[in-house]
Parts: structure tokens; C-alpha cells; sequence
């Protein structure tokens, strides 16, 4: 299971690699804390960008843009990851599923062969 983080800015929950947990701001007893989400990591950063662009110092600026872009890009290649192992899950478990109903169709017909086949008698 995924450890679940609670944002210092926000107090949102939100796990491995950024990805939202519940709006809730009760500590959880397995939440670490200290942690800032993808969002308020992102609004920090684009202050932080519009500060340096308004002192004058452009190539600054453009530094804390990239680690930004970074932050997001690391982000969405977790989640990305995360949904892929989602549909991965949901796929075995549709298979396990058919499977388990096809087993019981051939069950049904081989119940209702032995009925009639003892009906007849």
C-alpha cells in the first residue's frame, strides 16, 4: 500500500507520487506530514517565478519554471504509472471474473444434464 502524505499547505491527503487522496483535513494515524502536494508545490513555485521575473532576474526566473515543469512532468508520469496498474488490476480481475462465470455455466450444465438424466430414470 501506498503511504499516504498530508499536505502542510492545504492539509488535502495525497499519496506516492502526488496522486489526490480525500479532501479531509482529520489527521489520518498512518499520514506523514511535512509534505506539500503537486498543487501548492506548483502555486510556490509560480510565485516564486512571477518574483524573480518582477525583480529583473529572467534567467532565474526561467530556472525555477524548469523545476516546476519538472514537478509536474514527474507527476503525471506517476500517475500515468498508477492508472496503467489500475487497468492492469481491473483487467486480471474482469478475467477472474469471466472465468469464474463461465465455470459456473458449464457447472449449471452439467447440474441440469444430471437432473434430466436422472428425471429419466
Amino acid at each position: 500500500m501506498d503511504a499516504v502524505w498530508q499536505c502542510a499547505w492545504c492539509r488535502r491527503f495525497y499519496r506516492r507520487g502526488g496522486l489526490p487522496g480525500s479532501a479531509r483535513t482529520i489527521p489520518r494515524e498512518d499520514a506523514r506530514s511535512h509534505g506539500i502536494c503537486p498543487e501548492c508545490a506548483g502555486t510556490l513555485y509560480r510565485r516564486r517565478e512571477q518574483e524573480k521575473r518582477d525583480a529583473g532576474d529572467l534567467l532565474g526566473a526561467e530556472r525555477v519554471r524548469h523545476r516546476r515543469l519538472r514537478i509536474v512532468g514527474t507527476v503525471i508520469r506517476a500517475w500515468a504509472a498508477d492508472l496503467r496498474k489500475q487497468a492492469q488490476t481491473s483487467r486480471t480481475q474482469a478475467g477472474d471474473v469471466v472465468s469464474i462465470a463461465h465455470a459456473l455455466i458449464r457447472s449449471t450444465r452439467n447440474l441440469r444434464a444430471q437432473a434430466a438424466s436422472d428425471h429419466a430414470e
